[in-house]
């Protein structure tokens, strides 16, 4: 993974789309703002569901008219998550799922808490679920 800032990724997801215009949805990876090996970045860049980058995604959901999940360190209080959010076309959020395992030999439960929440919704006629591996 290239060690670029959370806004250079989401310019980079910008250019990907306006090359793309038929896309309905598109799947960016666990942890797509921060990287994943990296305990500074992760803290560096959580925020929370409705934060700096969300809103900046949102807004290319709805300039695209594509759906967006992506993977992002949620700040919620004093806990952090592993989370992905998915925006629909309109921009507007789905989905915020919280990955519920966390494995032991990635050391995530150091770094993260555990998400409690399934995420099951039914996306153009297709039931789908995210699921954080």
């Amino acid at each position: 993974m290239r060690d670029e800032t959370p806004l250079k990724k989401i310019q980079r997801l910008e250019n990907h789309l306006r090359k793309n215009t038929t896309l309905d949805l598109i799947v960016l990876p666990e942890l797509f703002l921060s990287g994943y090996g990296s305990h500074k970045k992760i803290k560096e860049f959580a925020e929370t569901r409705d934060g700096e980058y969300a809103i900046k995604i949102s807004s290319l959901a709805k300039k695209y008219a594509t759906a967006i999940l992506y993977g992002y360190p949620e700040i919620e209080k004093a806990n952090l998550f592993n989370s992905a959010q998915l925006f629909n076309s309109k921009g507007q959020s789905l989905i915020n799922h919280r990955k519920k395992l966390l494995p032991p030999t990635a050391k995530e439960s150091t770094i993260f808490n555990r998400g409690n929440n399934d995420s099951i919704i039914n996306f153009k006629g297709i039931k789908i679920a995210v699921v954080i591996c």
